[in-house]
This record gives structure tokens, sequence and C-alpha cells, in this order.
């Protein structure tokens, strides 16, 4: 009897389960498509429809990006976990997979339109259609730059193929770089990385591909202190609350190290594991959930929100949350000093590494929104306007004060060697009247284009390379 009624039920709840999904399903194809999202993406977001519907009107605009990239699509959205974890560098871009969303996150009205990312075999962001596996053993007749940087250097702003790597693999395709080799441009760049993960990436792996020019591109990620003794704004909000907690200063090994060793040493404990399943179920759960027509619509698009607004109010009942700092205060009070003694001793640290190696390395301050003389367009003024803008722009402000002296400084110290250059770009923005800033930060194609021939004409300066009329 009461098999029959378990059975009876799960029946039941299936049939409901399907139902609810269907018709959620339809609702949040219908909202995503508005954004932009071609049907197919969106179909291919949710279990229903990804098992039913996709194997009977296909994925066109998927299939098409996959034999471009030469990659295997993983999903859209909170679907797109495009990391891995690394012991040394944190995380790095996993490989042979594509992805696409939409950004900035947080949807519209914030959204520029459907993004890609797509990661070759090494982990690399693929710049060009059905682009080159890159040998490690670099052939005779190729000029290797590799470039790296955060997301805004990756290209995440833009669509496929208009990073700044790929628009400067286009502008000196067709010219040589001496002796008749030809340019091969690297995108090494990986979101969030910053300095510290820049040397290391570059010392660990990067060297081995043998390359003639690296291309520091820096700013946004470094004026974000990740290292720990304040770590983001939301300690800095904290500490207000007296509960935040000093931890030890290291300018290489930074939060994420210190949370992925104190996962490892839980693991060892009884106590530890079980809380460690926990979280894995827990999250295994809210995954499967945001993979059905009823977790995306229900929870991401209305909820959400709601839920989080009425949760804050509870708790500040009884904590007092009042008491604590605006947002835009916190992020004030999040800037440290010794954020730029950290980026300091890694562009020193990565210097030495290229006169060791004996490649050349050219070193480039971003330019940000806040930071630059630029007319800012409808668009990009949206950012500024907001509650958070103030203190970030604050803090980045703060970081480039002490930044750019320090770039003058070395210029001037390595006047003589011709292996490395130091060049402020971050006003290389100031004269566009047009939206280049997708956000605070990220470019879009005619930025990035703009970017990619500051740094040429900056590698040229520096006499890095030779830039003959185009064959």
């Amino acid at each position: 009897m009461f098999k029959r009624r378990l059975v009876r039920f799960l029946l039941w709840g299936a049939v409901a389960l399907v139902g609810l999904e269907a018709v959620a399903v339809g609702l949040a194809i219908e909202k995503i498509e508005s954004y932009g999202v071609p049907a197919d993406i969106a179909r291919h977001h949710f279990y229903l429809t990804r098992f039913t519907l996709n194997p009977f009107l296909g994925t066109p605009t998927i299939d098409r990006f996959e034999r471009s990239t030469n990659t295997r699509y993983i999903g859209f959205d909170n679907a797109c976990d495009d990391f891995i974890a690394d012991s040394l560098l944190g995380w790095r871009n996993q490989p042979e997979i594509s992805c696409s969303f939409l950004y900035p996150t947080g949807g519209a009205p914030y959204s520029v339109g459907l993004l890609w990312n797509a990661y070759d075999t090494d982990g690399f962001m693929v710049s060009m259609e059905n682009g080159p596996r890159y040998q490690r053993k670099k052939p005779d007749d190729v000029f290797r730059v590799i470039i790296l940087g955060g997301s805004a250097l990756a290209g995440f702003g833009a669509p496929p193929f208009d990073s700044i790597p790929a628009h400067v693999q286009r502008i000196l395709d067709g010219r040589t770089g001496g002796g008749g080799t030809k340019f091969e441009v690297i995108n090494a760049g990986v979101a969030k990385y910053n300095s510290a993960q820049q040397y290391l990436f570059l010392l660990s792996e990067l060297i081995y591909y043998e390359p003639d020019i690296v291309v520091f591109y820096n700013g946004w990620t470094d004026s974000i202190n990740r290292h720990g003794h304040f770590s983001d704004a939301i300690f800095a909000y904290m500490r207000k609350a007296k509960k935040f907690k000093p931890v030890p200063f290291s300018s290489i090994r930074f939060k994420k190290h210190r949370e992925y060793g104190e996962y490892i040493e839980r693991s060892y404990t009884p106590k530890g594991a079980v809380k460690i399943l926990g979280k894995a179920v827990r999250r295994s759960v809210e995954w499967f959930l945001d993979q059905t027509g009823i977790g995306y619509w229900a929870w991401k698009f209305e909820l959400r929100k709601n839920w989080k607004r009425a949760w804050k109010g509870l708790v500040g009942l009884f904590k007092e949350i009042e008491k604590r700092p605006s947002q835009a205060e916190a992020l004030k009070t999040d800037f440290d000093p010794r954020t730029n003694r950290v980026f300091e001793e890694n562009i020193r640290r990565s210097a030495t590494l290229a006169k060791m190696n004996g490649f050349k390395g050219l070193f480039v301050l971003q330019p940000l929104i806040g930071i630059d003389d630029k007319p800012y367009a409808p668009g990009e003024r949206r950012w500024i306007d907001t509650d958070v803008a103030e203190g970030k722009i604050f803090r980045r402000r703060k970081f480039y004060e002490l930044a750019r002296p320090f770039f003058v400084s070395q210029s001037a110290e390595n006047r003589d060697e011709k292996a490395l250059c130091f060049a402020d770009l971050s006003g290389a923005l100031s004269d566009v009247e047009d939206r280049v800033y997708v956000d605070e930060g990220h470019l879009n194609s005619k930025g990035n284009q703009i970017m990619a021939q500051a740094i040429i004409a900056q590698l040229a300066k520096c006499g890095m390379i030779k830039l003959p009329e185009k064959s």
C-alpha cells in the first residue's frame, strides 16, 4: 500500500514538475529573447527543452559557434562555468569549452547583448575563427606576442573575436616582424587576474611558449585589493561592525589561495568533511534549479531581489545595520596603499623575468571610467550615476595616483634597457566621444580596437617592433 502511494506521489509530482516547467520555460524564453538571445540558446539552458525540442528544432547558433571555435558549448548564463581551480593561480580558463551570457551581469537594462567566451585546448581565449593551436616550440617563421591581463583584456564586453589581442592580430596580419617572420598574438587574458597571477602564469607556463614580446595590461584588477589585508568592500563594510580580522599579507598569495588552503584543511576532519558535503549538495541543487525553467524564471527575475530585500530588513532589526557605512563609503575605506606596493613588486618581478628569459616586456596602464578625461556618453554615464560608482572611482583614482609616478620612475630607470618599456595608456580614450565602455571598465569592439592600435603604436615607439607598410 505504501509503495503504491509512493509511486503515485512520484508520478504525479513528475507530471506537475513537467507542467510547471513547461509554462515557466515559455515565459523565460520569451523574456530572454527580448534581450536579444536566440531561441536555440535559450532552450539549451533548460532540461525540458534541451532534451525534447532541441533535437528536433536544432541549435544553429550554437552549432555555428562551436564549428568556428572548435569548442564544446556548455551553456548559457548561470550554466556558463568557464573556470577551473588551479593550486598555483587560484583559477584558470577551462580548455575547449564555450558559453554565452548577457553582459554586464545583472541583465537588462544594462545588458549590451549576447556575448560569448571560447577557450582553445590550452585555455587561451579564442581570438579568431578556426584559430590555430599555438605550439609551445615556436616555429622559426613566427614572431610571437603574448598579451596578459584580466577580463577587459580577454574580451568580456565585446562580440566574439573582437578582444584587444584579436584586433592586434588583425592589424598585424600581413606585416612581418623582421626577417620575413609573421606575427602571432596569444590572448592570455583570464578574468580577475591581477599582476600577481600574471607573473605566476608567465613564470610557470607562458615562458615555455617562447614569446618575443609580452604585454602586461593592468590597472583595474590591481586597484581592487585581492590579497586579503582588506580583501574587498564586503570586509570594509563589516569592519564597522568589528567583525573584521586581519590576515597575513603577501604580494603573491592572495585571498583565493587561503580559501583553497582552508578548504583542503577542513576536508581532513569529519566535521569539516560533512560541512563540505552539505555545501556541495546545496550547490548542486541550486545549479539544478537554475537549469529548470522554474528556478530560472522565478528565482533569477523575480524572487531573488525581493527575498534579499526582505532578509536584510529582518536582519537589520537585530544587527543594527544602519550603523554601518554605505557601500560607497565602504569602497572608499577599502583602499590601502599597500595595494600599490603589491603591484610594484609584481611589475619588477615580471621585468626581471623578461630580462632573464630574453623576451621584451611592455607594461601598460589600462583606461577605466573615472580616471580619464573622456567625454562620457549617456550609456557610460549611467554607471557613473550609481551609488557604488563614487566609492569605486575614489579607490581607482588613488591607485592610479600612485601607479603613474611608478611607471615614470621605471621608464627613467630602464631608459637604456631596450627590452623593457612602460606606458600609461589610461588616457588613450580621452578624445573618443562615442560609447566605448559597456560598464565601468570593459570595452566594446570599438574601444578594444582603439586600445589595440595604441598598444601597437607603443610597441613601435619603444623599438620593439618595426611596422613597414602592409604587404
